[in-house]
């Protein structure tokens, strides 16, 4: 009930906000890759799996990215919003089709929601920039590290050697075994 209070409000927000949004383009960049995610978890959790639990969370969480937005921008004016906030509507419309139907009319749609096609995520949209890795010593989780997806092993392990924590469990001891899975792990034998 919280949840679609909160989505009804948002649709209603954005109808009412004629205000430039004034926002750094990363920020909307992040919104639209979580939308064409959240697109892609919904539609595999009902397609393949019968998920409906966490088809609906992955919605929450697209809504909560959407208020955080509003919440940095103070607007929510901008077709990346827009498409985010009809994503959520359309991906909950086999859940809650009243309530979708009633927020389409707010955002000034002609027509049924369900004559609209499911929304499709772009597959070059939903990879991301960065990603966050483990870095273990001896099998034991000692740090973390954000680094560029695909990042070189050089790159890494120059990475990894410059971490603070890191250096405390390595002292006085010398690397047997450096063992890399690509955007996952790093396990270092000492």
């Amino acid at each position: 009930n919280r949840f679609l209070n909160r989505l009804y409000k948002l649709a209603e927000d954005f109808k009412m906000d004629s205000t430039p949004l004034e926002i750094d383009q990363d920020l909307l960049k992040k919104l639209c890759r979580k939308t064409h995610q959240t697109i892609k978890k919904v539609t595999e959790d009902l397609e393949e799996n019968f998920h409906f639990n966490t088809a609906i969370s992955s919605v929450m969480e697209l809504v909560n990215e959407i208020y955080s937005v509003k919440e940095r921008a103070g607007s929510l004016n901008s077709d990346a919003v827009k498409l985010s906030i009809k994503s959520a509507i359309l991906l909950l419309a086999p859940f809650v089709p009243h309530i979708a139907e009633e927020l389409w009319e707010i955002l000034g749609e002609k027509g049924t929601i369900f004559k609209v096609s499911w929304p499709e995520f772009d597959k070059d949209l939903i990879k991301e920039d960065f990603i966050e890795i483990v870095i273990q010593i001896n099998g034991k989780i000692r740090s973390r590290l954000e680094i560029a997806v695909d990042t070189n092993e050089d790159l890494l392990k120059e990475k990894v050697f410059k971490d603070e924590n890191i250096l405390r469990h390595m002292e006085g001891k010398s690397v047997k075994k450096f063992i890399v899975v690509k955007n996952k792990i790093v396990n270092i034998v000492v």
